[in-house]
């Protein structure tokens, strides 16, 4: 499909995203101040707190900083003589970079300008960058899906962390410590996939409502990349963050042996809660886009049976019902003048007198049935 004829469409669907990116980034960035406020004087609680709420910072930046990246573009590529190639990426990522250091200056004029508070900044920054440059992916179609797809998981894995400990008792969580932490085991799990499953339903839905104008294989592959995308920006701000927040994970762990376990925990579930997703994700978004290749597939199918149905019973059956009916017609109507005698001496003596040619010709006038019907 033109990128002209969808374009009203589209953009109002990247700016709506590009709202709700920004709206998860303010509600992330004022949920992680109020949690580091709770913890008064204490410092060490503080510090991990920060080092808790880093993870979602980071991916709420990106998230934004990609909505932001194809907004920008959905507004610029119309505008452009030509493809744009570096000049669109440069836009893409100069919006992310914005989006960014809004959160980084956020980040420094609520907590500070100590060296570990600048590092993070500083990751938040580069997460708005990834951000930007993943919102820069093409087709613009398939782009939108996956940071809609990311927007859902985010919210599920929001909803399922407010009513965590609901969950836990459902989970079979006691008041011993073990079964708590086997509830625990057996929640996480089960909210990534669900994450997954759902992130996976929305980028489906999106491209099947917005279209992408391509064939079988670059649909497919859409499809995939939606899906997979609410994983892909998990992993990559966990990769930010452990460049980044090195310090302050340290600095959280340093307390005590249960603090670096949990910290150890937390890092490690969130790896396992990203490839989850991901896969899970482009898993479900390649099956629903494959049952619908099937259910196109079987409509065809009938189409084409019913048009065969129809040409079987055209001008040339028509043509030779005709000529059968109107043969035995010819020879009783002769009969009946003539006699059976006569009939046969007078067939006998013009097939030997038109030969083979005279009986194409007599078969192909006006008078015969498939003649005029054929014509």
């Amino acid at each position: 499909m033109p990128e002209d004829a969808e374009r009203p469409t589209g953009q109002r669907s990247t700016i709506v995203l590009f709202a709700l990116g920004l709206i998860w980034l303010a509600a992330y960035l004022w949920s992680a101040h109020a949690s580091i406020d709770e913890a008064g004087t204490d410092q060490l609680i503080a510090v991990f707190d920060a080092a808790l709420a880093l993870p979602g910072v980071v991916a709420a930046t990106m998230l934004a900083g990609a909505t932001a990246g194809v907004t920008a573009l959905g507004w610029l590529r119309p505008r452009l003589p030509g493809p744009g190639g570096w000049a669109v990426s440069g836009v893409a990522l100069l919006a992310g970079l914005i989006v960014g250091g809004l959160a980084g200056g956020m980040i420094l004029v609520g907590y500070g300008h100590r060296s570990s508070i600048t590092v993070l900044a500083w990751a938040v920054l580069a997460a708005g960058a990834v951000g930007g440059i993943l919102g820069s992916a093409r087709p613009r179609e398939m782009t939108s899906a996956g940071l809609a797809a990311t927007i859902v998981a985010f919210l599920i894995g929001f909803v399922l962390n407010y009513k965590q400990d609901s969950l836990l008792n459902l989970f079979g969580a006691g008041a011993s410590v073990q079964s708590r932490a086997d509830a625990l085991n057996r929640l996480t799990p089960t909210e990534s996939l669900l994450a997954g499953l759902l992130a996976g339903i929305v980028a489906y839905l999106y491209l099947r409502r917005t279209g992408t104008g391509l064939q079988f294989w670059p649909r497919f592959w859409a499809h995939l990349a939606a899906g997979a995308t609410p994983g892909i920006i998990l992993l990559l701000a966990e990769a930010v963050t452990r460049l980044g927040g090195g310090q302050l994970f340290g600095a959280a762990g340093s307390d005590s042996a249960i603090d670096q376990t949990a910290v150890a925990y937390s890092s490690g579930a969130r790896l396992n809660h990203g490839l989850l997703v991901l896969f899970t994700g482009a898993f479900v978004a390649v099956i629903a886009f494959g049952g619908t290749i099937r259910r196109a597939n079987a409509v065809r199918a009938e189409t084409a049976g019913g048009r065969g149905a129809a040409g079987g019973v055209g001008h040339r059956g028509v043509a030779s019902a005709a000529r059968r009916a109107a043969a035995p017609a010819g020879r009783d109507s002769v009969a009946a003048v003539a006699g059976p005698a006569e009939v046969a001496a007078t067939g006998a003596d013009e097939l030997t007198a038109t030969g083979p040619a005279g009986l194409a010709s007599a078969d192909a006038s006006p008078g015969n049935g498939s003649g005029a019907v054929e014509s």
